[in-house]
C-alpha cells in the first residue's frame, strides 16, 4: 500500500502561543513528513478553538471516517495531547489504528507506534497527560475558590430581582423583580404553602423573566437563597450531582457582599416554616392511612393536554384527607389557569353519575323514552349546574336492547366492555331498527288475521309468525354475540357488584362521596372507577367530559 501521512493539528483557542498555533505546527508537520518520514503524499486536518476533553471534534472524525476506508497509512500529530488529554478516549483511538494497521506519530516527544518501545512510551505519557489535565481542573477550582473567598463573583445564573454590572463586578437590585421576590416571602409567611405561593402569583398574572409562570420548585429555590439577605455562598454543592450538598466546612460563604433584598429575620421566619412542615410531612408518611388512596390518580385530563398530578389535600375535621389534583404544566409554571380538583367533588359527580345510570338501567323499560333515560341520569343536586348532556344515546341504545335485565352484572358489562371487542354503535343500531321493523311486521300479522275482512287463514298466519319470531330470535342472538362477547374480569364483577348492592344506589337517592369515603376502603372505590372509566377531562375545576371503558364518552355543559 502507498504511503500517506494524515496531518492532525489543534489549537484550543485562538490566542495560542505562537509555537503550537496553527501555522507553525502546519509547517513543522509538514517538513517532518517529507523529510524524516520521506513520505510527500499527506493531507491536513485542522481543528481551531477546540478543547482536547474528548474527540468530539469535526476535523478528527473525518479523519478517523477516513482511516477506516484505509486511506492512511500514518497519522502524524505536534503533540500527544493534540489528539486527545483523555487516556480513554486515546486508547480507544490507539486500538482503532492498530486495527487499521496506521502508525502513530509524536513530533514533539520523537516517538512512533511502528516499535514496541515507541507504544511503550505513548502508553506512559498518556497517563502523564491525563494527570496534567487532572492538576489543571484542580489549580482551576482553587483559583475559582479563591476568588469567591475575596468575594468575587465565580459566573452563574444572575439570581432573580438583581442586576449585575459585569465592568464593574457588582450588584444591584432590580426593583421590579424585587417586588416579587419580597411577595412571595410575605405569603408564604401567611399562607405556609408554596402551592399557595404559586397560585396567587398565577391568579395575579405575575412572572418570571422567561414570562413563564412561577413554579413551585421556582419559589422553593427564591425561599432558600441566602443570597437574598446579602451573603454570598460558593462551594455549596457537590460537582456532577447539584442535588447532593457538600459539607459546611467546604462552603464559602461572604456576608455584607451586595445589598440585601430580604430581612434576616424575614429569611429565619420562612426557614421556621418550611422546617416545620418538613417535619410535619415526614410525620405523616409514616403514618398508614386508608384513606390516602388516590382514587382518579392516571384517570384525569387537563383541556390543555397535560396530565393532573396527584397530590394530599388538608385534613377534614374527622381525619378523612383527600387527593387533589393539578394539572402537570402549571405545576411547572407553564401557562395553564384550570384551577386543581379534589376527591369530594370528583367522587360525588362520578358516583352519583354511576347512581342515576344505574337506577335508569333498573327500572329501563319498553316504552322508556331517551327523554325520560336522559332527565334520570341527571337528577339529584350534584347535577343542578348542568345545562345539557350529549353522547348518551349509545349508552339508551345498549339499555333498550336489554330490555331491562335486571342483572346487576351485565349493567357493568355494558359500561366496561370495550368497543372494539364487539359490535360499533352504528352496529347495534342497524340491529335495532331491523329488530324493531320485523316487531311492527309480527303486529300487523297479527292485526290482519284478527282485524282483516280479507283476513288470512290460522295456517298462514302461524307459519308467517314463526318466520318473524325465528327472525327476531336471531336479531337477538346477533346483539347478545355483538354485545357479551368481551372478557371481563370476574373478580372485578364480584366488586363492583358488592360496591353497588351494599350501598343500594338503586335506593339512596344521592350518594355523599366523603361520607361514603370514610367508611370503606378507598382502594375499593378507586378499583370500581378505573374499571369503569377511561379519562375524565376538566375545565375550569368541573368535569367537562368523561370517557367510559366501553369506549363511549359523555359530554356536560355547564350553566353560566
Amino acid at each position: 500500500m502507498k504511503k500517506k501521512v494524515a496531518i492532525y493539528i489543534r489549537v484550543s483557542t485562538v490566542h495560542q502561543l505562537d509555537k503550537e498555533s496553527l501555522p507553525f505546527q502546519r509547517r513543522e508537520l509538514t517538513n517532518y513528513a517529507k523529510y524524516v518520514l520521506n513520505i510527500n503524499d499527506f493531507e491536513i486536518f485542522e481543528d481551531a478553538g477546540y478543547s482536547g476533553k474528548n474527540t468530539l471534534r469535526p476535523a478528527f472524525q473525518d479523519m478517523m471516517k477516513r482511516v477506516r476506508n484505509y486511506e492512511f497509512t500514518h497519522i502524524l500529530v505536534w503533540k500527544i495531547d493534540r489528539i486527545s488529554r483523555n487516556i480513554i478516549d486515546f486508547a480507544n483511538m490507539f486500538n482503532e489504528l492498530k486495527i487499521y494497521n496506521v502508525t502513530f506519530v509524536s513530533k514533539n516527544e520523537a516517538f512512533d507506534t511502528s516499535s514496541a518501545v515507541g507504544e511503550a512510551i505513548l502508553k506512559i505519557i498518556l497517563i502523564f497527560a491525563e494527570l496534567e489535565r487532572n492538576l489543571t481542573s484542580e489549580r482551576v477550582t482553587d483559583i475559582m475558590i479563591s476568588k469567591a473567598e475575596s468575594g468575587d463573583w465565580n459566573g452563574g445564573r444572575i439570581p432573580f430581582g438583581y442586576d449585575y454590572d459585569k465592568d464593574n463586578k457588582i450588584f444591584s437590585i432590580n426593583e421590579k423583580e424585587a417586588n416579587i421576590v419580597r411577595l412571595i416571602y410575605d405569603y408564604y409567611i401567611e399562607s405556609k404553602s408554596m402551592t399557595k405561593v404559586a397560585d396567587y402569583l398565577r391568579e395575579h398574572s405575575i412572572v418570571n423573566r422567561n414570562n413563564n409562570f412561577f413554579s413551585t420548585t421556582y419559589i422553593s429555590m427564591i425561599l432558600n437563597n441566602l443570597f437574598y439577605i446579602g451573603i454570598y455562598r460558593y462551594n455549596y454543592r457537590k460537582e456532577g450531582d447539584r442535588s447532593r450538598v457538600k459539607p459546611e466546612s467546604e462552603w464559602i460563604t461572604t456576608e455584607n457582599h451586595h445589598p440585601a433584598i430580604i430581612s434576616c429575620e424575614v429569611y429565619e421566619k420562612v426557614k421556621e416554616i418550611k422546617s416545620k412542615n418538613r417535619k410535619l410531612m415526614n410525620s405523616e408518611k409514616k403514618i398508614v392511612n386508608k384513606q390516602n388512596t388516590h382514587i382518579f390518580r392516571g384517570l384525569l385530563t387537563c383541556v390543555c393536554g397535560g396530565n393532573m398530578t396527584a397530590s394530599l389535600g388538608k385534613a377534614r375535621v374527622n381525619g378523612y384527607k383527600p387527593s387533589k389534583y393539578a394539572c402537570h404544566n402549571r405545576i411547572f409554571g407553564h401557562k395553564c389557569e384550570n384551577p386543581y380538583v379534589s376527591d369530594p367533588y370528583l367522587g360525588n359527580f362520578v358516583l352519583n353519575f354511576v347512581s342515576n345510570l344505574y337506577k335508569a338501567y333498573s327500572s329501563f323499560g319498553k316504552t322508556t323514552t331517551f327523554e325520560t333515560f336522559k332527565k334520570k341520569t341527571l337528577r339529584g343536586r350534584t347535577f343542578e349546574c348542568v345545562q345539557k348532556i350529549s353522547g348518551l344515546e349509545n349508552i339508551y341504545n345498549i339499555f333498550k336492547l336489554r330490555e331491562r335485565i335486571s342483572d346487576k352484572n351485565k349493567f357493568i358489562k355494558d359500561l366496561v366492555r370495550s368497543k372494539n371487542s364487539s359490535a360499533s354503535n352504528n352496529q347495534i343500531d342497524i340491529v335495532s331498527k331491523e329488530k324493531e321493523k320485523h316487531k311492527r311486521a309480527l303486529d300487523r300479522l297479527q292485526k290482519l288475521y284478527l282485524y282483516s275482512d280479507d283476513g288470512i287463514s290460522e295456517h298462514e298466519y302461524v307459519n308467517q309468525k314463526k318466520e318473524i319470531e325465528k327472525s327476531i330470535e336471531e336479531l337477538n342472538l346477533k346483539v347478545k354475540d355483538n354485545v357479551d362477547n368481551s372478557i371481563i374480569d370476574d373478580e372485578f364483577i364480584k366488586l363492583a357488584s358488592c360496591f353497588i348492592l351494599e350501598q343500594n344506589l338503586e335506593e339512596k337517592r344521592e350518594i355523599d362521596f366523603v361520607r361514603l369515603a370514610t367508611a370503606i376502603d378507598t382502594k375499593v372505590i378507586q378499583i370500581f372507577i378505573e374499571n369503569m372509566f377511561q379519562n375524565f377531562c376538566i375545565k375550569n375545576g368541573k368535569i367537562i367530559n368523561l370517557t367510559l371503558k366501553n369506549g363511549i364518552t359523555i359530554t356536560f355543559y355547564y350553566k353560566n
